[in-house]
């Protein structure tokens, strides 16, 4: 009889790691059983089934029996292979009857074959009969199964770090890589690749589902990612800082193929919905009449987008983003939309369903060097009109091949804010306020200038010092955003800047980030600089500040030079000052920059330039500074440059060549070089 567990419980106990109370049990394959099948059908609640290195020509069917583990021994998914392709079944099935939780680790999952339903999986297969299983998959390998690699019903789903790879279409298939439905759903930091299925299906049918869809790498597939919830359970679903890129799957022309990176349809009108800073780039359909739409988000709820890269969309007809609202909120923000090239569509379209009644806000948007039709196009639909408002704040839609804002919608528009500019024509079918528009196209508080673009070569569609836009908008645009496109504060001097960005200062995100003051001779160098800010410094005459004992004040007046920033930097500031010609009596190397750091003045000097007058101090915080200077005693090595000349009997005297007086220290002539 197979002694399962008590030696490794042994063990543990002897070295305090476990109570004796604790159920840990383990068994191994192929050493207690032969094959992984008999293992699971031994197995009791908790335990771990350990699975040597090696393949596996198994279809496996999971107990009814809940917290099971099955892993690979080595931690290796690569080496640890079970493999279906004899059976005709999926690798692994778990039609369960009760509420289990079932955990998959560092296998690879292979040569399954799906059934004849047409949702059935080829890979992993669970079919739980009420809400509450769950699968925990990670580290695993599902590669080369044909239909669905992962396909779960009623069971909730935490898969993290897999690869799920070069899986194969098959006649039933329902067109899905890995396929969820009314399962809450974890999907961390997996690598879902090269199928020729869609990547990612999840969806509420008949139970509210939470969802979290993050930091994924969804690439080469028909599609990327797809989410739905019916009009019977709500979906809150998060989809963050994910790739999903270079999705398509060819069909010979002329058919259409229709490519979506993220696609998603709420219409439960509980529903939430967050796609964030994800980069979503070049999902193209092959084919005459191809198309593709990078983001597409419709229906009832909250919608929110925000944070998106989404470019080189290619195609007859595409859309960069495209929002389809049909009752309820919808938010797109901070997104940089660019390089979409179609014949028709839109880089951004807004199309609500008729009837439906509700608002979008599109605000700190960058919508550039799109080859379209229409940058941001706003419709009704076919059908009918809608009782929606689309608020356009903020955003910087330049450099467009075609229209920069279009709209044959008959619901009202708001344009305030914008920086409109060099597009094929700037706007068609609205108006704009307390905008930049290169047209002219008349409205109040409109300029018609070069908005000073930083580098719009390099995709740098911030504004310089000196942009006409810096502090010509308007406070009063309704939804105005409280941060720019950077997450910068907006209304930075009173009046809020025009276009995505605030410009509010002169000292950029970065690393030796140098901000210079000529009229005052300052300069301070940031080691790192995390958020920009504006850096400033005011020189004046002030009371005599105390110091340490044995520094001078430099200059009487006292000269005092208040340096601040709003940019946020880590590590050290070096402020360095341009000091006049100090007195013939002080050598320049006495010459200190003290800073003041709580109510004292303490001497942070790095450096002295005698031939620049500049004198440098190192610091970790900004506040005043002052120039001071301190006597010191010379000695071999002082001074920029020094001269030996003779003595008194038995001593030897060192002139410093950058003091203008001579500096003299006697000493034994046994020690003299």
């Amino acid at each position: 009889m197979k002694n399962k567990g008590c030696i490794v419980l042994t063990v543990l106990v002897a070295l305090g790691l476990v109570g004796l109370s604790k159920n840990l049990l383990a068994s191994s394959v192929p050493e207690d059983y032969a094959t992984i099948q008999e293992a699971l059908d031994h197995a009791v609640e908790g335990e771990t089934i350990l699975v040597a290195n090696g393949t596996y020509q198994e279809n496996l069917q999971w107990p009814n029996v809940n917290n099971i583990t099955l892993r690979s021994r080595s931690g290796i998914a690569e080496a640890c292979v079970i493999d279906g392709s004899l059976g005709g079944s999926p690798v692994i099935t778990a039609n369960v009857s009760t509420v289990i939780r079932m955990t998959l680790k560092d296998l690879t999952i292979r040569g399954g074959t799906q059934g004849s339903s047409y949702y059935s999986a080829g890979g992993i297969s669970v079919n739980a009969p009420t809400p509450g299983s769950l699968l925990d998959i990670s580290g695993c390998v599902l590669r080369d199964n044909i239909g669905i690699a992962l396909r779960t019903i009623r069971a909730d789903v935490t898969a993290t770090n897999n690869l799920i790879t070069e899986n194969l279409q098959y006649p039933h298939a329902s067109a899905l890589t890995v396929h969820i439905e009314d399962g809450n759903t974890v999907l961390v930091g997996n690598e879902i690749k090269d199928n020729e299925l869609a990547a990612v299906g999840i969806y509420a049918m008949y139970s509210p589902l939470n969802v979290v869809v993050e930091r994924n790498s969804i690439t080469g597939n028909m599609h990327g990612l797809l989410l739905y919830s019916s009009q019977l359970a709500p979906l809150t679903a998060t989809v963050d800082q994910n790739l999903v890129a270079y999705n398509g799957y060819a069909l010979p022309p002329p058919s259409t193929t229709l490519v979506l990176g993220i696609m998603a349809s709420i219409t439960h009108p509980e529903s939430e919905l967050t796609i964030a800073d994800n980069t979503v780039l070049a999902n193209n359909g092959f084919g005459a009449d191809n198309a593709s739409i990078g983001v597409m988000a419709g229906g009832a709820g909250l919608i929110t987008i925000t944070g998106n890269r989404i470019s080189d969309e290619i195609g007859r007809w595409v859309f960069g983003l495209a929002l389809i609202p049909a009752g309820g909120y919808v938010e797109a923000h901070g997104n940089l939309i660019a390089g979409i090239n179609a014949e028709e569509g839109a880089a951004v379209g807004l199309q609500p369903v008729e009837n439906s009644s509700g608002i979008t806000i599109l605000t700190n948007n960058i919508v550039v060097n799109n080859a379209v039709p229409t940058a941001l196009a706003i419709g009704d639909n076919e059908v009918g009109p809608n009782n929606y408002t689309h608020y356009i704040i903020n955003n910087t839609i330049a450099a467009n091949t075609g229209i920069g804002i279009g709209s044959s919608s008959l619901s009202p528009v708001v344009i305030a804010n914008c920086i409109v500019w060099d597009n094929g024509d700037d706007l068609d079918g609205v108006t704009a306020t307390y905008s930049d528009i290169s047209d002219g196209d008349p409205g109040e508080g409109n300029i018609s200038q070069d908005p000073l673009f930083v580098n719009p070569g390099a995709m740098d569609f911030h504004i310089r010092p000196g942009s006409p836009c810096i502090d010509r908008g308007t406070n009063a645009a309704p939804n105005l955003p409280a941060f720019d496109y950077d997450g910068d504060p907006r209304i930075v001097n009173g009046i809020v800047d025009m276009g995505m960005d605030e410009y509010i200062g002169n000292t950029p995100i970065g690393t030796n980030v140098e901000v210079t003051f000529p009229n005052t001779g300052v300069k301070v160098t940031f080691v790192s600089v995390s958020q920009r800010g504006q850096t400033t410094v005011e020189a004046y005459i002030g009371p005599e500040p105390s110091l340490p004992e044995g520094y001078s004040h430099l200059s009487a007046p006292v000269g005092l030079y208040q340096v601040a920033t709003s940019a946020t930097f880590s590590g050290s500031a070096t402020v360095c000052v341009t000091y006049d010609d100090p007195p013939p009596e002080i050598d320049e190397s006495w010459i200190k920059l003290m800073h003041k750091e709580d109510t004292t003045f303490v001497d942070r000097t790095i450096s002295t330039n005698p031939a620049q007058n500049r004198v440098c101090a190192q610091v970790t915080s900004l506040s005043e500074f002052t120039l001071a200077w301190k006597e010191e005693e010379p000695g071999p090595g002082w001074g920029a440059a020094q001269t030996v000349v003779p003595g008194p009997e038995g001593t030897m005297m060192f002139c410093s060549g950058q003091s203008r007086m001579i500096n003299a220290l006697a000493i034994p002539r046994m020690l003299q070089p």
